[in-house]
């Protein structure tokens, strides 16, 4: 299992991200999210599945979207179109 110290020894030479960034990462994973520096395959994957699952939402409010404001469109055309014939006249 790799620890914290193989990790500063794979990156002591980076110039970017700068140091501190990398203490940070480690008492993060090391605190509160351990799996986060093992990285398995399964944990990367229930990421892009929820990634996924956003993905979908929000084709599915693409798509409902216009009827959801086809109210607000008809009667704003109706108020342009009314509002350009009076200016017209």
């Amino acid at each position: 299992m790799r620890t914290p110290e193989h990790w500063k020894q794979d990156f002591k030479d980076w110039q970017w991200p700068p140091a501190f960034m990398f203490e940070w990462f480690y008492a993060w994973c090391e605190e509160a999210d351990p799996l986060l520096m093992l990285n398995p395959l399964w944990y990367f994957l229930q990421y892009l599945f929820s990634l996924f699952l956003i993905e979908i939402r929000y084709r599915i409010m693409a798509v409902l979207s216009p009827f959801a404001y086809l109210p607000f469109y008809a009667v704003a055309s109706y108020a342009f179109i009314k509002g350009i014939t009076r200016l017209g006249s």
